[in-house]
């Protein structure tokens, strides 16, 4: 049911206007003139339920044989290395997003970083062969340059051996600066 007055009036224009124009009146007033605009305003503030996106369909098998050079690439991938400046020398580092750790090798902490080693801070490295190796100590805040970009590690120092990098910088580097390493077609790219 509804009168002559009601049905010459659309409340969806009504409930517009009033919140676009401003005039002294209260909410309860508003609200309790009229069935139609107290029914918009709980419409506009009613939450309503998202829909749940479909699953994207998955990837069940593949045919056909991948080219030889793509899969050369899957197999075998050489180490992000990038150079750093630290204390105006150059030191070359191995970006590693699967290491717990931030190593530096011990040679290269005492005549490239030259600050001081908390001793306290021992820790045994197991590496992907499988061995350990105990960490001489922890320099915290080491300052890293990489052009314009300054970042900070704290560094784990290993004994000097073999261990094929000057610098390691794992998780704990990567997640402190949120950098993003890049995979495209020309290379493997670091973005801070």
């Amino acid at each position: 049911m509804s009168s002559a007055l009601s049905q010459n009036t659309n409340a969806k224009v009504i409930v517009d206007r009033i919140l676009a124009t401003p005039f002294t009146l209260s909410v309860g007033e508003v609200i309790g003139s009229s069935k139609d605009i107290s029914q918009q305003f709980q419409d506009l503030i009613r939450i309503k339920r998202q829909p749940i996106p479909q699953p994207i369909p998955f990837v069940r098998n593949v045919q056909g044989i991948p080219p030889s050079a793509s899969f050369a690439c899957l197999a075998s991938c050489p180490l992000i290395t990038v150079h750093f400046l630290c204390n105006g020398q150059l030191v070359k580092a191995i970006i590693n997003s699967g290491s717990t750790l931030n190593v530096v090798r011990n040679s290269i902490a005492r005549t490239v970083i030259k600050m001081p080693m908390d001793t306290s801070c021992i820790m045994h490295m197991k590496d992907a062969n499988g061995g350990t190796s105990k960490l001489l100590g922890l320099i915290p805040h080491v300052p890293l340059f990489c052009g314009a970009a300054k970042t900070w590690a704290h560094v784990y120092v290993s004994p000097d051996n073999d261990s094929g990098f000057d610098l390691l910088l794992g998780c704990p580097w990567a997640q402190g600066i949120t950098i993003s390493i890049v995979e495209k077609d020309s290379g493997t790219y670091i973005v801070f």
